[in-house]
């Protein structure tokens, strides 16, 4: 399957202080009958990273 490009973004806020930045790659991969849908991105500014994985027997759009 080819690279998709998409502009996607994440961002929380915590104790008042907002984080956010681009999404760098995502990822899905299975193992052992579980996908894991991982997302990679980076802070605004470049200075931090963020993982984010959530996994489950079945991944389908709308459902954690």
């Amino acid at each position: 399957m080819a690279p998709v490009s998409v502009t996607a973004q994440w961002e929380f806020k915590e104790n008042g202080v907002q984080y956010k930045g681009p999404i760098d790659t995502v990822s899905i991969d299975t193992i052992s009958g579980f996908k894991f849908l991982t997302l990679n991105g980076r802070s605004a500014d470049g200075s931090t990273q963020i993982t984010l994985q959530v996994f489950g027997a079945e991944l389908k759009v709308g459902q954690l």
